[in-house]
């Protein structure tokens, strides 16, 4: 109950995922809301959409790269060209007969799945784009049988040759992508990209990586990290080829190449080679960087991650790929200066030019000249991605909560008309007072640790957490990647009496470093969150056995910086809670409630042992009462309860502190109408602070407060919440209020019972 075990529910990862290559429309200089162009772009547009359908194939294939140019990080050019069935128009140019304007074409709907989330993906998928992309999927397969079976190539002499295969190798980047942006779209859009059976054509491009360009191949690995993403299709199918699999763990050892030289595997042991100047991009490190297969490695990664366990007979599942590959490999990312990054491109775009100049370069939209300052952003960019889906395959290996089984075989089915039962219930019930209610409901259990520690929590850290925790020194270094920087969100205007975002100077960087920090903090939490689920009940003996207190002594000095770490972040990111309501400023609110939950884990393994600073209690009770996230309520909610259970060199200030929490706790339940959540977490701390009637707040707090008669009197209260809470459309929830409202009666039947 108290205890409650905290496995990340299974949802939608479509729906929660950052897209590491759109940038949200909030960051761009236009806005979300707007729906006026820069004047230079919007009289450039009529041409552009007549020239669509012109007879010249060389207007038509202008028109394409020309969309492709005006809607970059600009959402109201591209609600413009959305208004006039752009969409549609590209799709039909999918099926030209140039080819030219077909790899045009792809690239422009390319970039506006890209740019336009989910809402531009619904459009593309419910115009019919699977048709000429399913087609496309066959031509691009039979040209590159024909480019691998052919002799290779004179670099020197067969310039149409090479010009052909490049064409084709563009067109073949850009459908990925397409395909990769619809299967994030909607259950509808991934259901029909699973039934092109992708993987055999995806395959093709890592078996081959070699003879194909990198940028080409990287896009094939994150289309299928992204299909195999909580998506049991697609899993199934590529588990069954035994051959595929042990391509992606090629990848992983090797990167684009089939092997690695005896200089470049020692470097690989020791941690070196791929990740050098992971600091920052300097100087010639562009090119190395242009270069680099460190991310098509991590790609593979998540993806092995994803599919496994690998079929038992496959040579390969006896290897510990996690410990021997993937962990090192990632290792080699979490080193990456943001400061420094920050300053760097802040930098550089100040030499990248404005919309009016984009716009006079229309008139030569093939033109594909980068200056020093766009290379050296991309690289950035490059970097940034890397790190971010690194982090994201990290998340994964620090969750070590086992499941006993799949959490829809769990889910209760709610007859119709179940609700009514309820209102039957009330009917029954209506008579009864608070006393009738308590002894109706369960007696107490012989042990009260029944009620609070249900689970059986006393398993070894398994060898990954503790490498996680000693070997790489995981916690700090996420608390690192999660410090913001200057970049890190919108600037704020306080020249207006109403505050309001600012347009940044590189929206993909800023894009790229919110999430970053966001993902650092779910790792983290991820990571504290299997420490809490493996230690011991704290009426278990093995929880002061000698192991577990030397244990606990080390968390409480180890985890302090983290502490005091995550409450400095919590502090840059919401200087006042004005800010969280700012359009622009949403990915603040979401690493906020991140950052309560890595709160709560360090709270919850050392019991509250940590030593908490002036005024911490204050703030998150003021983080609960201000915000409007009921998950942030609820988090500050279950940090303030282990701050509360703080056994340790309890002095005066402890009680007070016990008193202050505990105060609040009971506020809550009998407050005129708390929510659902906050009623259950409130209840649930009570039961867990006040189970032992020997500890040291118990008569100054418990007893003296009389939190006895309190909870009494909101018995009837904590009844209708529960029942009013629908079990169709929310049962966790329900089942949890339920549970809350039984060990209501049982608390105040022990607690009476022991005064």
């Amino acid at each position: 109950m108290g205890k409650q075990q905290q496995t990340k529910k299974k949802q939608d990862r479509r729906e929660a995922r950052h897209n590491p290559v759109r940038v949200p429309d909030a960051h761009l200089g236009q806005g979300a809301g707007s729906a006026k162009a820069h004047p230079a772009k919007e009289q450039a547009l009529l041409p552009i959409i007549e020239k669509l359908s012109a007879p010249d194939a060389a207007d038509r294939v202008w028109a394409c790269a020309a969309v492709s140019n005006l809607i970059q990080n600009d959402p109201s050019t591209r609600r413009l060209l959305q208004g006039k069935n752009i969409v549609g128009a590209l799709i039909t140019r999918l099926t030209d007969s140039t080819e030219d304007v077909v790899v045009e074409a792809a690239g422009a709907l390319r970039n506006l799945c890209i740019d336009g989330g989910y809402d531009l993906c619904a459009e593309v998928y419910n115009k019919g784009v699977l048709s000429p992309l399913t087609t496309l999927i066959g031509q691009i397969s039979g040209t590159l049988d024909r480019i691998f079976s052919a002799a290779p190539v004179d670099v020197k002499k067969d310039f149409e040759e090479i010009a052909k295969r490049k064409l084709v190798f563009d067109l073949a980047e850009n459908v990925i992508t397409i395909l990769w942006c619809l299967s994030e779209t909607s259950e509808r859009a991934l259901t029909a990209v699973n039934n092109l059976t992708l993987t055999p054509f995806l395959l093709s491009f890592l078996s081959s990586r070699q003879a194909l360009p990198l940028r080409l191949v990287t896009s094939a690995a994150h289309c299928l990290y992204v299909l195999t993403d909580d998506n049991p299709a697609a899993v199934a199918h590529l588990r069954s080829d035994g051959s595929w699999i042990n391509t992606l763990v090629d990848v992983i050892r090797f990167g684009g190449k089939n092997e690695l030289s005896e200089e470049e595997e020692e470097k690989a042991k020791k941690g070196k080679g791929k990740a050098e100047g992971m600091t920052g991009v300097e100087g010639s490190a562009v090119e190395q960087e242009e270069k680099s297969d460190l991310l098509l490695r991590v790609l593979a990664s998540g993806t092995i991650r994803h599919i496994s366990p690998l079929p038992p007979l496959l040579p390969v599942a006896a290897l510990d790929l996690e410990k021997t590959l993937i962990i090192p490999l990632l290792d080699q990312l979490l080193d990456l200066d943001l400061a420094k990054i920050s300053e760097e491109v802040t930098s550089l775009s100040a030499d990248l030019p404005d919309a009016a100049t984009i716009a006079a370069q229309l008139k030569d939209p093939k033109s594909d000249h980068k200056t020093e300052s766009e290379r050296s952003l991309e690289a950035i960019e490059k970097k940034l991605t890397t790190l971010q889906i690194g982090l994201e395959v990290l998340m994964g290996i620090c969750s070590k909560v086992p499941e006993d089984k799949d959490e829809d075989d769990d889910e209760e089915v709610v007859p119709e008309g179940a609700d009514g039962d309820d209102e039957m219930m009330e009917d029954e019930d209506e008579e009864m007072d608070e006393e009738d209610l308590i002894a109706q409901g369960r007696e107490q259990p012989a042990d009260i640790s029944l009620i609070v520690e249900s689970e059986d929590s006393s398993l070894p850290l398994p060898t990954t957490l503790i490498t996680l925790l000693s070997t790489l020194n995981l916690p700090t270094r996420l608390l690192a990647l999660s410090n913001p920087t200057p970049l890190s969100f919108l600037p704020i205007s306080t020249t207006t009496q109403t505050p309001s975002s600012l347009p940044s100077s590189h929206p993909p960087t800023t894009s790229l470093l919110s999430t970053i920090h966001l993902r650092s903090l779910e790792t983290l939490n991820n990571l504290l969150m299997s420490i809490t689920f493996f230690i011991p009940a704290s009426t278990s003996p093995e929880f002061i056995s000698a192991t577990w207190t030397a244990f606990f002594a080390h968390s409480r000095e180890s985890l302090q910086p983290i502490w005091n770490g995550l409450f400095a972040v919590a502090g840059v990111v919401a200087p006042g809670p004005e800010i969280l309501s700012v359009k622009g400023q949403e990915m603040r609110a979401e690493i906020l409630e991140v950052c309560l939950g890595g709160l709560m884990g360090v709270a919850g393994i050392t019991r509250g042992g940590v030593n908490v600073g002036e005024g911490q209690v204050e703030q998150l009770i003021g983080a609960h009462k201000g915000s409007l996230r009921e998950s942030l309520k609820v988090r500050a909610l279950g940090t303030l309860s282990s701050l509360a259970m703080k056994d340790v060199d309890v002095t005066a200030q402890t009680v007070q502190n016990n008193k202050l929490i505990g105060t609040y706790l009971l506020s809550i339940i009998t407050g005129p109408s708390p929510s659902p959540d906050s009623m259950v977490a409130a209840l649930n701390g009570i039961f867990d602070i006040y189970a032992d009637e020997t500890a040291p707040w118990d008569v100054e707090v418990f007893r003296k407060g009389s939190f006895v008669e309190g909870l009494k009197s909101s018995v009837s209260k904590v009844r209708a919440i529960t029942r009013g809470i629908d079990k169709r459309k929310n049962p966790e929830l329900r089942a949890r209020a339920d549970e809350a409202y039984e060990n209501l009666a049982a608390f105040i039947k022990y607690r009476r019972s022991v005064a």
